[in-house]
């Protein structure tokens, strides 16, 4: 009994320290956040475009939503690398919205690979304008 225990014990260690089940995937993540009082959409970093996936209807039809009103956010996985994060504002017409200029961020944004990190626009956040 102490032998099978014994090499029980063993196989669990060898497991866990080959890391047998476990995901060796590295994720790596940028969560654009709009704290500012503008809605802007088609935000795009280093060629990732950041949309949120919606099912709808009874035949459950999938869309995608690039736009970020203020006071929300989107994740999306990412390559490590270094860019600027670039949107187009939107207008806003009564109830009715528009796509307006482009802009992208003053500061390029970098991340690391393994790296989980949020850019949160506000008011105050330097952009350039670039159509």
């Amino acid at each position: 009994m102490k032998n099978i225990f014994g090499l029980a014990l063993i196989a669990m260690l060898a497991m866990a320290m080959a890391g047998c089940g476990g995901d060796d995937e590295v994720v790596t993540q940028l969560t654009i956040r709009n704290e500012s009082s503008e809605s802007f959409t088609n935000t795009l970093w280093n060629g990732v475009q950041f949309q949120v996936r919606t099912n709808s209807g009874a035949n459950t039809i999938t869309t995608y939503n690039s736009r970020i009103n203020p006071g929300n956010s989107i994740t999306s996985n990412v390559n490590p690398g270094t860019g600027f994060i670039y949107f187009n504002k939107m207008i806003s017409s009564g109830s009715m919205y528009s796509i307006g200029g482009r802009f992208r961020t003053m500061e390029a944004v970098t991340i690391d690979a393994g790296e989980i990190k949020d850019f949160v626009f506000t008011d105050n956040t330097l952009v350039v304008a670039i159509d």
